[in-house]
């Protein structure tokens, strides 16, 4: 792996890459409260690409809260962009294209810029060089990065989108007369879902949920010694007890 550091800057090359990532994260915060996508639904119909990907956590990592992410498409793509409705604490600053086997691409590597802690990262071959540099059709760009909080301190599940750009064309035949006239672009996607199924959490917000469950057994527990019957004392007992269980013992 790369060496996981707080981002880096790189002149031009990065206003351009936080610009996009500004753009894709304004995109991104709309589809938080409103899409219902899933990781398979892949295909940008402007630019005719299928994109995938995945998130997936690191147990081994001398981080905490580490996580690897994949992300490719079926076209060339000269450059990528990692969001998220979590901040980010550190992340690769080099990846590499590799194919289905685990195999890397040759000269297929990126260098990844942006600030931190922030909602993702940019990610590119080299703008100047031709050809450019790409990861190419059917590879994923491996890399990692690092939660700034714990992933489940928050009010939704963790969400991962990517954003590639790539080259596409149109075709101009209207005139029976003339040749047809193709021009290629170079654009960015919509951003894709990353599948986050290994990392959902059973608890969100754990440290919040104890605190609740800690002020709800304060309040059960304080009516024993308000009851005035041996029964009502013992039923309030019983409360209490269940609701102090419910506390996680690491609160």
């Amino acid at each position: 792996m790369s060496e996981l550091l707080n981002g880096k800057g790189e002149g031009f090359r990065l206003i351009l890459l936080v610009f996009g990532l500004a753009v894709a994260i304004f995109g991104v915060a709309s589809l938080i409260s409103t899409s219902s996508a899933k990781a398979d639904e892949t295909t940008d119909p402007l630019v005719g690409i299928n994109c995938t990907g995945k998130v997936e956590a690191i147990t081994d990592s001398i981080f905490s809260d580490s996580f690897t992410y994949e992300f490719g498409c079926d076209k060339d793509i000269s450059a990528l962009t990692i969001v998220s409705n979590r901040e980010l604490g550190s992340f690769s600053t080099e990846i590499i294209g590799v194919n289905a086997a685990g195999e890397p691409g040759v000269g297929q590597d990126f260098f990844c810029v942006g600030a931190v802690p922030s909602s993702g990262f940019g990610c590119y071959g080299n703008p100047g060089k031709t050809p450019a540099t790409v990861i190419t059709a059917g590879n994923k760009g491996i890399g990692e990065f690092s939660m700034f909080n714990p992933v489940c301190d928050a009010n939704a599940q963790p969400m991962f989108w990517g954003i590639a750009q790539t080259v596409y064309s149109t075709t101009n035949d209207l005139d029976p007369l003339l040749p047809p006239v193709v021009r290629t672009w170079t654009a960015t996607t919509e951003p894709f879902p990353l599948d986050v199924s290994a990392i959902e959490c059973e608890v969100l917000n754990p440290k919040v949920k104890a605190r609740q469950l800690k002020m709800k057994a304060k309040v059960m527990c304080s009516k024993v010694k308000k009851t005035k019957s041996k029964q009502a004392r013992l039923v309030a007992k019983k409360k209490c007890d269940r609701a102090r269980a419910a506390v996680p013992k690491a609160s």
